[in-house]
């Protein structure tokens, strides 16, 4: 799409948000700061791969709930949220990435073969948009979070109570 993203604050603060269009690359670096992105209304290519570098602070990352997230963080005395493979709360990871975005906006969901595997995946198939987070964090945490639009994050919560309470096993 464009060039690659940089950015890097050392105790400050970072947000982006609203319309805005995402590069295929974006570089995260924070040292004892924050850094917030919301994708929900950015403009985002088919594949997207954000390189997280957290220092004693925290990157909050809020996605689409139609986009599929993999996260290959490593951490040393840090958290890893990845909001987004929480099954059964509106996430992308729930549903088989095979599926072409307007499928997965549609809800459909393509049930398993018989083995209990994923179904073939058909080549014409437009594949849903995937976003990559790899990196590291040390003493800071990482947070994928996946909210609609207008959505806030209680929202999220209440969602996501709602479907622990649902799912209790007494």
């Amino acid at each position: 799409m464009t060039e690659p993203l940089h950015l890097r604050t050392i105790m400050g603060s970072i947000e982006r948000r609203g319309i805005w269009t995402v590069p295929n690359e974006v570089t995260a670096r924070v040292l004892m700061g924050s850094i917030e992105l919301d994708l929900r209304e950015a403009d985002l290519g088919p594949d997207t791969t954000i390189e997280a570098h957290v220092t004693l602070g925290s990157l909050e990352i809020y996605v689409p709930r139609d986009v599929v997230v993999d996260v290959n963080v490593d951490t040393f005395a840090a958290s890893v949220e990845n909001g987004a493979s929480n099954i059964g709360v509106g996430s992308a990871r729930v549903v088989p990435p095979e599926l072409s975005v307007e499928e997965i906006r549609a809800g459909v969901v393509v049930p398993p073969s018989i083995d209990g595997h994923a179904p073939y995946r058909d080549p014409a198939r437009t594949p849903a948009r995937r976003i990559r987070v790899t990196g590291s964090a040390r003493l800071g945490s990482c947070e994928i979070i996946p909210l609609d639009r207008g959505e806030t994050i209680h929202d999220h919560a209440r969602r996501l109570r709602e479907h622990l309470r649902a799912h209790r096993h007494f």
